[in-house]
Order: C-alpha cells, then sequence, then structure tokens
C-alpha cells in the first residue's frame, strides 16, 4: 500500500513538472489556446508518452523479481494438457531426432541449422540438454529475426570444463565433444552464442562450487574470445519425481506436483554464474522468473506441462515462453 502511494505522488510530481513545459510551449504557438479541454489533453498526453511508460518499465521489474504466491485452493488437470499424459516425452526438440543433439559415446559435432538457414546474424545454442531444450523457442525467435541458429549440443556434458561421471556418459567423452564443439564455434565466429546447462551436472563425488565456477570460467573465457557475444541462460526448476507421473496421480489437484522453490532452484548457483559470466565478459540472463513465476513451482502453468520428466522443460511449455523469453535476449 505505501509503495503505492509513493508511486501515485511520484506520478503526481511528474505531472507537475511536464505538464507547465508543454502548456508554455502550447502557448506559444497559439496565444489563448491555453483552454480547458486543451490542457486536459496535454495532460493526457503526457501521461500516456512520458510518465506511464516510465512506471510500467517499473511495475514489470519488480514484478519480474518477486516470486508470485499460487492461488490457494485445488488446481485440476487442464482437460487440453500440452503435451498430453499420454506421451509426455514423445515431443522432445527436433534437435533429437535430427541427430543434431549428440547421445553417449558420440563426440562429434553435427553441423545442423535452424532458424532462417540464410540469415545474416549466426547464433549458436550450446552445452547440455538443458541448453537443447530451448531449440523450439530459439527456432522460432530466429526465423522471424533472420537468425541462422546452430545447434550444438551433447546429453549430460555441461557448459563448464569438469570431471563428469554419470552412468554412459564420461568426462573424456564430454571433454572431446567440447573442444570439438568450440572449435566449430571458432570457425564461424557467431554474433550470438547462448550457452546453458544443469547445475553442477553430477561431477563425481561431493562437487564443490569451486570446480564449477573455474570450469565455467575456463569454457566461457574461450567462448567470448570466437563469438561476438555470449549469453549465459540461467537454471530452470527441477522437480521432485517425474512431473508426468505425479499428475498421473493428482488429476483433481496438481499442487502435490509442483516443486518447492528451495529444491527448485539454487540462489548460489544464480549468484555465481552471474560472477563468473561478467568475469568473462559473457551476459547472465535470468530465466527462473518466467520458468517459475510462483511459489512453489508450478507442475502445470495454463494448460501446459511444465516439465516432461524431472528437470527438462516441455518444448510446448518452452514456447509458450517465447514472448518472455525473447524480451531476455541480447539482439546479436
Amino acid at each position: 500500500m505505501h509503495h503505492r502511494r509513493r508511486l501515485l505522488a511520484a506520478t503526481i510530481v511528474a505531472v507537475c513538472l511536464t505538464v507547465p513545459a508543454s502548456l508554455t510551449a502550447a502557448a506559444e504557438v497559439s496565444p489563448g489556446a491555453v483552454t480547458s479541454a486543451s490542457l486536459v489533453r496535454v495532460i493526457l498526453a503526457e501521461f500516456s508518452q512520458v510518465i506511464w511508460p516510465t512506471i510500467a518499465q517499473d511495475l514489470r521489474s519488480a514484478v519480474s523479481r518477486a516470486p508470485v504466491p499460487l492461488a490457494s485452493g485445488p488446481r485440476k488437470l487442464p482437460s487440453n494438457l500440452d503435451p498430453s499424459l499420454n506421451d509426455p516425452a514423445g515431443t522432445k526438440p527436433r534437435s533429437y531426432s535430427d541427430g543434431c543433439h549428440r547421445l553417449k559415446g558420440q563426440t562429434t559435432v553435427k553441423t545442423c541449422i535452424y532458424g532462417d538457414r540464410h540469415g545474416t546474424k549466426s547464433v549458436v545454442i550450446f552445452g547440455d540438454s538443458h541448453a537443447a531444450m530451448w531449440l523450439p523457442a530459439l527456432d522460432s525467435i530466429a526465423a522471424r529475426r533472420g537468425w541462422k541458429l546452430y545447434s550444438v549440443t551433447k546429453s549430460a556434458c555441461p557448459v563448464a570444463k569438469v570431471a563428469h561421471d554419470q552412468p554412459g556418459h564420461s568426462t573424456a567423452d564430454c571433454d572431446t565433444w567440447r573442444k570439438n564443439a568450440q572449435t566449430f564455434i571458432a570457425g564461424i565466429h557467431p554474433d550470438l552464442v547462448i550457452a546453458a546447462s544443469v547445475e553442477r551436472q553430477g561431477m563425481s563425488g561431493q562437487p564443490s562450487y569451486r570446480a564449477w565456477n573455474a570450469g565455467m570460467a575456463s569454457s566461457l573465457t574461450t567462448l567470448v574470445r570466437h563469438a561476438r557475444q555470449v549469453a549465459v541462460l540461467g537454471e530452470t526448476p527441477r522437480f521432485q519425481v517425474p512431473v508426468p507421473t505425479c499428475l498421473v496421480k493428482h488429476r483433481s489437484d496438481t499442487r502435490p506436483c509442483d516443486s518447492p522453490r528451495s529444491f527448485a532452484l539454487s540462489s548460489r548457483r544464480e549468484g555465481s554464474d552471474k560472477a563468473t559470466a561478467a568475469a568473462a565478459g559473457a551476459q547472465y540472463v535470468r530465466v527462473d522468473d518466467i520458468t517459475c513465476p510462483g511459489s512453489p513451482c508450478p507442475s502445470v502453468i495454463g494448460r501446459y506441462m511444465v516439465s516432461y520428466d524431472d528437470q527438462h522443460m516441455s518444448p510446448a511449455f518452452v514456447m509458450h515462453l517465447i514472448p518472455q523469453f525473447e524480451a531476455k535476449l541480447p539482439t546479436p
């Protein structure tokens, strides 16, 4: 309430400061023309053209920073849920079916171009499956904005050069693939690289943030040398159980499938990645405010299933995010 009062007071002051100047200008052009009607027109013009855009921007910034409490009461599963519970993982990004997204044992880079194949700007999406999941949105944005979009991703291989131990995915494979990917990126010298990874990526033992930060710094420094701009996407929410499995059991109320923010997101990861990106000359792009716009992180937003498993966003949800996501991206 106090914030709204201060905002209203600031608005009144702004009107008082700007309107006299406008009236003076009007009077100089046409003496005697400052009537009650013209006064109203001037006030409305100043408010709509100068004052309101500033207020709206401040409000958007404030809203984006604060988690929004979800509505109380049961939230029924939408009948038109997208993707369907019948095959939630059947709509993975097309880089999987194209063979462009590399899987275990594959260390070469397969060149695939999306977006506008004849575009004048070149953009690369680089990283693991958490980078690949943004492809549906980036493909659409790139096609509309004239970007030639390259997909350079591999499962379980983060942007950071770190020790890595997951079943079927070795550190050596990731190191070889990452080196090949960086060589490819250096060869095309793109206008923009968009990098993304899952948090800490299951490094051997109990990983330290120091090791992750050092690995990120190493990779980002290399990317910055070979691209005009580098953007690092922030993390997206994790869920305690696979979302589709949970929703099947909770059709009448999806709230048990939501994820507590303390589990879903890491404020420490955000801070460290932001600082590491800045030190390397890259830009950090926060996305948790659009992928988890509430507290807890919802499993269903509108009619869209947020994740098709416990950590990868569904293509349908990613497409739903395009207006907000596009506004966050740097312009190549």
